[in-house]
Formats: C-alpha cells, structure tokens, sequence
C-alpha cells in the first residue's frame, strides 16, 4: 500500500493533522506513506523523526505571475507529477488544508484509484469533490483535529481521534531532546511572542514586557522568551528585567525537539495564536493565549476548556469566523478584524488570567 497525503506546512497544521496521520499507521502498519507539503524546512523534525513520514514532498507554488516564474513554476509541477506518477500510489489523502486546484492535479496524476477528502470547505461545497472516489463529511462545529480525522473514519469508522491525540503526546516526549535548561524557582512562564508570517496575529511586544515586569516582581517564578527571529524587538525588554537572573532569553537558541522538553518543564505558556502555542497544548501545558476571535471554524482550540486554557479576550463576538465562513483567502479585511481584537486585550486582563493559575501561588 503507498498513500500519499496533502496537507498545509504550518506547525500547528502538521499538529493538528497527525492524530490522522498516527492512525493511518494502524490501519495500514506496513504502507508508504508520503506527505506533501508547500514547505519542508520548518517541519521538518515533525514531518521526518515524529510522524516518520516515508517521504517529504515540496509542492512549490507559483510566487509571482512573470512570465518567466510561471514558465519556471509549470516545468516544476510537470516534473513533480510525473515523478510521482512513475511510484504508482494506491490512495490519496486530502485534507481540509489541501483546497487549491494543484494539489488535487497531483492527486489524479498519482494514478491513486482511492482518493478520500472532505465533501465541504467552511460551509460551502469542495468544488473538487467531484475528484474524489470518498467523501467525508463533517459537521461545521467540529474542530480541525476532528475534521482531519473524519477522512481516516471513512477507512474505519470505529475510530477515536482522542486515542491519537495521547498517542502524539507520547510520540512528541518521545522525539525530544535536553533542552539544558531548569528553572531557577523551579516554576517558569514561557512567553511565545511570535506568530510566524502572520504578524496581524501578534499582540504588541511591549504588552508582554508588562507582563514579565509583573511577574518577576512576584519573585515566585522564572519568565523566559521563546521565539523565532525578528519576531519581536528586544530593545523594548528594560535592563532591569534583562539584569533579573529568573529572566531567560532563549529566543532562536533552540530547536523544535528542545524546545518539547521545555515544555515538559514549564508551569504556563503566554503566547499569541502560533504553532509552538499548540505544541504546548498537545503537551498539556496550561496556556493563556491572546487569540483573534473565536474562530468557531477555522482555528478555536481543540483543548479550550477556560480553565487550564484561557483565551483572551473573553466573550468576543466572532466576526472574523462568520467572514471566514464565506471566503477561502485571507484578505486586508481579515488581517485588520485581527489585529483589532488582538490589541483590544489589556495586560491586566493576561496579570488576572494568570493570578487564576497556580503560577505565582
């Protein structure tokens, strides 16, 4: 059996797809199976040593409309196809992420007899569908997990998506390695600030330096500062919180498989809407996150339940999912309807969510 899976690259995407991916192991222990993604280098340890992924395969896309990048582009994708159509697979998997047309022209061109995907996107009709042999169908109050799941459930409806979300938990512990870091206080807050290409998601840094000043003046707790590079300016951070000891920049000092293992160490995680937020979730540690909106479809929180996940701000109306309902592209409108809920969030209202945890008790 070779399987072949389509999925967006994101890392909470890849998380958020691979209690699928775990049980298609079980259905078929001895299958091949590839993945293919727009981009490898950001997943590439969940991609290869977590989900063991027989192959990784780059789908490149079409960047800019020349003439001589479309040329490029379509060269590409005729050399993808017909490399993938000499393995000769026998099913392919396309997610709720895989919505454009190439990854479906990829799909046929597999040879694939099985082609399994879901009969909706966000209310409205895949208008692929028609190339699928299965279709799943799910309800439009499900979760991203559940929804991912519901193609495996057309293999074997018996199922349960909550057996490989522990599963993943376990294959994650697994996969990590020394982060070599314990906390002075033996509690610590992990700040994510980051929010990867989509800065409209980021709550404004010196938000954050609120937050860590009140926390460190506490004297109950390390903070550090976990993120990518250039997703935050540093110069905000004062020399009297860079000069206090229980203050940890770790910001690009770690890898994906360290940074697991801080987790395991850590007592909560204040981030903005990210991939490494939903590795915390997945590892079960307490979260508070400032989110943009509810996003009852397309992003609310598989593990949200107020309590050991807090979602600033409290009780918003969700305009951004009632507008993502209707429309597949991110548009300025969307970004703006973030970034005004997102600032709309005082830091005294993160200082009351985490006086509601045990962090600074």
């Amino acid at each position: 059996m070779k399987i072949l899976m389509f999925f967006s690259s994101g890392l909470g995407d890849t998380l958020f797809v691979a209690p699928t991916v775990l049980a298609l192991r079980d259905i078929y222990p001895s299958a091949y199976i590839a993945a293919v993604v727009p981009h490898i280098r950001f997943n590439r340890f969940l991609l290869e040593d977590v989900l063991k992924f027989d192959d990784v395969i780059h789908l490149k896309r079409l960047r800019s409309l020349s003439p001589l990048a479309a040329i490029h582009y379509l060269k590409d994708f005729y050399r993808l196809c017909t490399s993938i159509r000499k393995q000769k697979f026998d099913m392919a998997i396309l997610t709720i992420q895989a919505c454009l047309p190439d990854e479906y022209v990829v799909a046929i061109a597999s040879g694939a007899k099985d082609r399994i995907g879901p009969k909706f996107w966000r209310q409205q009709k895949n208008k692929f569908r028609f190339l699928l042999t299965k279709q799943a169908v799910s309800d439009y109050n499900e979760h991203l997990i559940n929804m991912h799941f519901n193609l495996v459930r057309c293999l074997d409806d018996s199922l349960k998506a909550e057996k490989y979300v522990n599963k993943l938990n376990q294959a994650l512990i697994k996969a990590s390695l020394p982060s070599n870091f314990i906390p002075l206080t033996g509690k610590l807050m992990l700040i994510l600030p980051g929010s990867g290409s989509q800065s409209y998601k980021r709550w404004p840094f010196k938000n954050f330096v609120n937050v860590i000043e009140t926390v460190l003046g506490s004297g109950n707790c390390d903070v550090a500062i976990v993120s990518a590079p250039n997703e935050y300016d540093p110069s905000i951070i004062s020399a009297t919180v860079r000069e206090n000891k229980k203050f940890h920049d770790l910001a690009d000092s770690l890898t994906i498989s360290q940074i697991i293992d801080l987790l395991t160490k850590t007592s909560l995680v204040l981030s903005n809407d990210n991939g490494l937020l939903h590795l915390a979730e997945f590892l079960n540690v307490p979260t508070i996150t400032i989110y943009p909106g509810e996003w009852k479809y397309v992003s609310r929180r598989y593990f949200d339940n107020d309590t050991k996940h807090i979602v600033l701000p409290k009780k918003n109306q969700d305009p951004i999912a009632e507008y993502m309902l209707k429309h597949i592209w991110r548009t300025k409108k969307i970004h703006n309807l973030c970034q005004e809920i997102v600032n709309s969030v005082h830091p005294a209202d993160v200082i009351a969510g985490i006086h509601n945890t045990t962090l600074l008790k």
